[in-house]
C-alpha cells in the first residue's frame, strides 16, 4: 500500500468513525426532544386540568352567591342577616379562589 492510499484509508476511518459518533449524538437529541415534548405536554395538560376546575369551582360560587342575592332582596330580619353571612364567605371564597388561580398561573 502506497502512502497516500494508507493516508486514505485512515482518514476515511476517521470520517467514519465521527459520522457513526454524530449519529449517535442524532438519537440522543432526538430522545432528549421526544422527553421534553412529553414533559411540556404533560404541564400543559396539568395546567389545563388545574385552569378548568378553578373555573368550575369559581362559577359554582359565582352561582351560589347571585342565588343569595335574589333571596336577599326579598328577606328580611334573622333570614337576612344569615343570607348576608353565607354571602360574605361565599365571596371570600371567590376571593381566595381568584387570589389562588392568579398566584398558580402568574408562577408558570
Amino acid at each position: 500500500m502506497t502512502k497516500p492510499q494508507g493516508y486514505a484509508e485512515a482518514a476515511k476511518r476517521q470520517i467514519d468513525q465521527l459520522a457513526a459518533e454524530m449519529d449517535r449524538i442524532q438519537d440522543m437529541g432526538k430522545k432528549a426532544i421526544a422527553n421534553l415534548r412529553k414533559e411540556y405536554e404533560k404541564k400543559i395538560k396539568d395546567l389545563s386540568d388545574e385552569y378548568e376546575r378553578e373555573m368550575k369551582d369559581f362559577n359554582g360560587k359565582k352561582e351560589t352567591v347571585e342565588h343569595q342575592i335574589k333571596k336577599m332582596r326579598k328577606a328580611s330580619g334573622n333570614a337576612l342577616e344569615e343570607l348576608k353571612v353565607g354571602t360574605d364567605a361565599a365571596i371570600a371564597e371567590m376571593t381566595d379562589a381568584i387570589s389562588r388561580a392568579r398566584r398558580e398561573f402568574e408562577n408558570r
